[in-house]
């Protein structure tokens, strides 16, 4: 968006995959080579040499294990619920994981990254808990997968549907 030179309404769908549901807990080295093969050591060279290019430094080697990212995707969905923006903490959350490779699940880091945002982590912990964030969920998950596969991320921009994290390159013209 900062290269097209554009702020878009970004709607976030809070959403887990199947594979990173089955894979949580499981350590990222093996969560790599079961997602990407052969391939994997190449790929996140890749994604990394990306992730320099927008000024992140990432530190994939800090990550023991997959996060459970419930919590975080619970939090997005209250934020958003509340009337509150949440792009600030999926900044957040992305930087305390790929750069400084905390674990998103863990609810101290939760506790800190919701306290940057000036919210309730009771208020929010009673919202994970709660059927309906779990009917939500379900709900949410049931309708991405229809557009979006088994392939997370995914992005709808417009009529077309990108599947997997792109370079600003890709997605860039579709946002003009």
């Amino acid at each position: 968006m900062n290269q097209a030179g554009k702020q878009l309404d970004v709607s976030f769908q809070p959403c887990r995959s199947s594979l990173s549901q089955s894979a949580t807990g499981m350590s990222y080295r093996d969560f790599l080579e079961r997602r990407f093969g052969t391939q994997a050591v190449i790929h996140q060279s890749l994604v990394a040499a990306e992730m320099r290019k927008l000024g992140i430094e990432p530190a994939f080697s800090k990550i023991v294990t997959l996060p459970d990212v419930l919590p975080a995707l619970a939090a997005v969905l209250w934020l958003q619920r509340s009337g509150k923006s949440a792009q600030q903490f999926i900044e957040s959350v992305f930087a305390a994981l790929y750069s400084h490779g905390q674990d998103i699940g863990d609810v101290a880091v939760m506790k800190k990254l919701l306290s940057r945002e000036m919210a309730s982590f009771n208020d929010f912990h009673e919202f994970m808990l709660s059927d309906t964030f779990s009917e939500e969920l379900l709900d949410t998950e049931a309708k991405v997968a229809s557009w979006a596969g088994r392939v997370i991320p995914s992005f709808r921009i417009k009529d077309t549907v990108v599947f997997g994290a792109q370079t600003p390159g890709v997605l860039a013209p579709m946002l003009i």
